[in-house]
């Protein structure tokens, strides 16, 4: 009964916003109920599908409309309260605060090395202080992908992002904290106290034992996701069954009564939760470790126990339903619990094996609706470092912690006992990374399609009870159906300019080929050591590539730099690591080439053929005819030698004109005299060093394509080159107002369209 209940409650929850998928699901609990003739029972489902929708779609989301043309909401200048999330890295401060009842999102750039030395002395959690500084609304996703910043914010009541202009330690003033912010405030004290130990590793000791990711470095988080570990070292639900595990292991061994175990047990998972900033991945689990210790004397199974936590957390925050750790905690949960009857009896290692096989299926669906991407060396690595983890590593940090907290002392012994785990931890990390195990990825699909996983997932773990043979055979197609799905080609011919801010990057896309022309990038200065980031932000981690990854592609055919500017190449080496580049396209006789150097070395460690492009004049790009022009300059500057590209594609004819000038763009013109060209990307951002009205006058476009950031500090684009492209009456596309524009002929979709149309 708890099960169909929960069951009924998820299809409640997801009726809004995937109707497909709910009436699938409800067609599965008809069917059900049926051939287990409880069909009377539909009647009790149906009331709480009705109390679940009702719930979610009263407690949607506030989303502010954003208007693209100007972003900012005011200036405040008066008292905030800064909370526990605050962060210095490098030069730039961020956190949350409260002004005026509203929660921001800030940031302050910090004034010089002594100022963020005493700030990181003395972190001004919980304080009250007197700033000033610039409220804008937060940007949603412009480039019409599934992760959208404000929807994420909104959830948690923030609609608003804060510049800090000035920032004053010494006027601030303790604010009075109780109860649960006591907890936040001891809770970061902590962990910023264990970060001052003379230990290299202990950012990982906090991760694991506190749940705080803020001192990992960008590099090792992203290491860790690609290996399939990422969770052992954020806190949740596993952590919780590893001390429950633990503390049962050592109350047994002490010869405490069960009753007596229970209720240590029920008394210390609140604390724990309490340590971790009530994580809601440990909630969610020791709240249904709660249930089953207390009510397994009423005949409460697991899998009852399970469903009644998610009614209630649902009950809660019927948002849950679209976090990602809460689908991954139950539908492990479920399907753990589902077969444990079938290897409780077997050795422990094999225990291993199969709970990690089957966590690691059961998590497919989810990882793919929301990454796209399926990482096989989890189902391996998982392995060697679950057990690792759970008997040694995590232990001993946990006692590490408590000696901390109530002795403030730390244990030379447990130190170097440490040293010598993350040895043997960095030494598998190595190993595995050099094995390099394929990843497979799909495009985004229809929301049957995950369901149909979910589908396939349950049969092969309900084969399991019948024959381990059929089993092994029904899992396994699980896994090659997704990799076989993947093989599928991509038959749809696009042009996409995508929104990277003040940069240019294009996507030209056609019979399962992909080239991208230009990768975007931040202007980057030698900064003093004081100033660098260790998690510093890349503008393709949030625009190319997730869209290449949404789009299915692991591999890029080509990939062109126009010119050696920072703003045109600056994120090329994070698209060479994260995906098969097979081609890089430059012109080796550009000046300013040795910008470059970084670029070639890991073209060259990844195995990319590094092609010259003066040694050919174009290419096919599936059914895209790409022309190149302008190879030869042999000007000194770094513009001048800007690679022209010409593409046509379908019904339409585009030029991409990079940062080209003026004075050059006669040789472009004499190259395409008579040829009439739909779409221009106009040249160097719509700066009015480019787009002649020669230019105008000989191509005739229809668009006029111009990527620029947002507030940039040149004034992109100038108002005479807008001038002058409507007096030829050319309608203008900016990603400042459009986010991304995708051609398809003579259709076309932008990001604010699709940010429009999901949230109708």
């Amino acid at each position: 009964m708890w099960l169909n209940s929960a069951f009924s409650a998820l299809i409640g929850a997801m009726l809004r916003d995937t109707p497909g998928a709910a009436v699938f699901l409800l067609m599965v609990l008809m069917l059900h109920l049926y051939l287990k003739k409880a069909l009377i029972r539909m009647w009790l489902y149906g009331l709480i599908i009705l109390a679940f929708f009702m719930l979610n779609d009263s407690k949607q989301p506030e989303l502010q409309d954003f208007d693209w043309d100007n972003s900012q909401a005011g200036v405040y200048n008066g008292p905030v309260i800064l909370k526990d999330h605050i962060q210095i890295d490098g030069e730039v401060m961020t956190g949350q605060l409260t002004a005026a009842r509203n929660q921001l999102q800030f940031n302050y750039y910090i004034g010089s090395e002594q100022e963020q030395l005493e700030l990181k002395r003395q972190l001004p959690y919980f304080k009250q202080c007197a700033v000033q500084m610039t409220v804008n609304k937060v940007l949603p996703s412009t480039n019409g992908l599934k992760f959208n910043y404000d929807e994420y914010l909104a959830y948690q009541g923030i609609h608003y992002s804060a510049k800090v202009k000035n920032f004053d330690l010494t006027q601030c003033t303790d604010v009075e904290i109780s109860g649960w912010d006591w907890v936040k405030w001891y809770r970061v004290k902590l962990a910023d106290q264990m970060m001052k130990l003379p230990f290299s590793k202990m950012s990982y000791v906090v991760a694991l034992t506190l749940g705080d990711t803020r001192y990992l470095s960008t590099e090792a988080l992203a290491e860790l996701k690609t290996l399939g570990i990422y969770h052992l070292y954020a806190v949740s639900g596993s952590h919780v069954a590893m001390l429950t595990v633990q503390l049962l292991f050592i109350l047994k061994r002490l010869y405490l009564p069960v009753i007596h175990s229970t209720a240590v047990i029920l008394l210390l998972l609140p604390s724990y939760a309490l340590l971790t900033g009530f994580s809601p991945s440990v909630l969610r689990a020791s709240l249904f470790i709660a249930l089953y210790m207390m009510l397994k004397r009423w005949n409460f199974s697991l899998l009852d126990s399970l469903a009644l936590s998610f009614i209630i957390f649902l009950i809660y925050d019927i948002h849950l339903i679209h976090d990602i750790g809460f689908q991954l905690s139950y539908i492990i949960s479920f399907v753990l619990i589902f077969t444990g009857s079938l290897f409780h009896h077997r050795p422990p290692l094999m225990i291993f094996v199969y709970t990690t096989f089957f966590a690691q299926l059961a998590s497919l669906p989810v990882l793919l609706l929301h990454f796209n991407t399926v990482q096989w060396s989890g189902f391996i690595t998982n392995l060697l470092f679950v057990p690792f983890f759970t008997f040694l590593l995590f232990p001993v940090c946990t006692m590490l912690l408590l000696a901390t907290m109530f002795f403030n002392w730390q244990p030379p012994l447990l130190l170097d006992l440490l040293t010598t785990l993350f040895q043997v931890n960095d030494y598998l990390v190595t190993l595995f990374k050099g094995l390099h195990i394929p990843e497979t990825v799909l495009s985004n699909q229809w929301e049957g399609f995950y369901i149909l996983i979910v589908v396939m997932v349950y049969y092969a773990v309900h084969l399991c009870y019948h024959s381990r043979v059929n089993c092994f055979i029904a899992m396994s197609s699980v896994c090659l159906f997704i990799i076989c799905w993947s093989f599928l080609p991509k038959d749809e011919d696009r042009v996409t300019f995508v929104d990277v801010g003040q940069g240019d990057s294009t996507m030209i896309e056609s019979r399962n080929k992909v080239m991208v022309i230009d990768t975007g990038g931040q202007l980057k200065f030698d900064d003093e050591p004081w100033k660098q980031r260790h998690k510093d932000s890349s503008i393709a981690d949030f625009s190319i590539i997730p869209m290449l990854t949404e789009r299915g592609y692991s591999r890029i055919d080509y990939l062109l730099l126009t010119h050696p500017d920072q703003d045109h190449f600056g994120e090329a080496v994070q698209l060479l690591q994260k995906f098969n580049v097979k081609n890089l396209i430059i012109n080796p006789g550009s000046p300013g080439n040795e910008k470059y150097k970084k670029t070639l070395m890991t073209a060259r460690n990844e195995q990319t053929k590094i092609i010259d492009i003066r040694e050919f004049q174009g290419l096919n790009v599936g059914r895209a005819q790409v022309v190149f022009m302008n190879t030869d300059s042999q000007s000194a500057d770094e513009n001048d030698s800007s690679i022209v590209t010409s593409i046509t594609l379908g019904k339409l004819n585009y030029l991409l004109m990079a940062d080209l000038p003026a004075e050059r763009e006669q040789q472009v013109t004499e190259s395409l005299y008579g040829v009439k060209i739909d779409v221009i990307k106009v040249g160097h951002h719509g700066s009015d060093t480019s787009t002649t009205e020669e230019l105008l006058d000989c191509v005739q476009p229809t668009y006029a394509v111009i990527s620029a950031g947002r507030k940039n500090r040149f004034g992109h684009p100038h108002a005479s080159v807008v001038q002058r492209l409507k007096s030829n009456g050319i309608q203008i596309m900016s990603t400042q107002q459009l986010g991304k524009i995708e051609f398809k002929d003579h259709q076309f979709m932008t990001g604010k369209m699709a940010i429009k149309k999901a949230r109708q």
